[in-house]
């Protein structure tokens, strides 16, 4: 399995250091916070193809692997154990850090969340109240190298329930839906110029869609269909009570 990403899991202030590029291939990006910030307490890992397989209700393309929790943090308060997939805040499945990132700025320190995981192949819904974020961790100067996290991570959300998928990344956005059985989708630059709007596919199964958005759409739309996909019924959701899975 690749390096885990650590995060402290903060909102207000949070910031992504990078030595150089070829330090943040090698040891991942440190998010650290300061001020009175929302926090969990949890380091995560990329999803690798080996664990995703075990979980088939897992959609594909969100989730990563909790490889730490904290002690006394709101994450272990709530039940939350390494090796679980975290995969879901709430409604809004995650699928990436940065957009983990974008749902805790919404938050507030003591707001209550549900975490949903799988532990062991079985899905699991952990409500947690968000912490703040621990004295000895709040910075008092950022320094230059520091930027904001999201940076060029794409953002990826899923409404299932409105038949439709949406991807934005530095240089624009994609939404696609499902019109009549059919795929259509409107990209519009980061300018807010429309870049394409139509149909995903031509008549012959052909893409229509522009470079470099093609693999972003294919994605989407994998997603989507892997969302939309009848599944058997799942096990029991359990919730945590005084730390204990119930």
């Amino acid at each position: 399995m690749k390096p885990a990403l650590l995060l402290l899991l903060a909102l207000s202030g949070l910031a992504l250091a990078e030595k150089s590029a070829t330090d943040a291939a090698a040891a991942g990006r440190i998010l650290r916070g300061v001020g009175q910030a929302p926090w969990l307490g949890l380091s995560v890992g990329p999803l690798d193809d080996a664990v995703r397989a075990q979980v088939p209700e897992l959609p594909l393309g969100f989730g990563f692997v909790v490889s730490a929790v904290e002690s006394g943090s709101p994450a272990e308060s709530a039940g939350l154990r390494p090796l679980d997939l975290l995969w879901k805040l709430d409604d809004q499945w995650i699928a990436n850090e940065a957009q983990l990132f974008a749902l805790l700025r919404l938050r507030q320190p003591g707001e209550r969340v549900l975490l949903g995981i799988f532990r062991s192949g079985q899905a699991l819904a952990l409500p947690v109240a968000l912490g703040n974020l621990p004295e000895e961790r709040m910075l008092a100067r950022l320094p230059e190298a520091v930027r904001p996290v999201v940076g060029d991570v794409p953002m990826k959300v899923l409404k299932p329930a409105e038949r439709s998928a949406e991807i934005e990344t530095v240089d624009g956005k994609a939404v696609l839906m499902l019109v009549g059985g059919r795929a259509e989708v409107r990209i519009v630059g980061s300018s807010g110029t429309v870049i394409y709007e139509g149909p995903v596919a031509g008549p012959e199964g052909v893409s229509q869609v522009p470079d470099p958005w093609k693999p972003r759409v294919g994605a989407l739309e994998r997603a989507l269909a892997h969302a939309l996909k009848p599944s058997a019924p799942r096990p029991r959701v359990g919730v945590a009570v005084s730390g204990e899975v119930k």
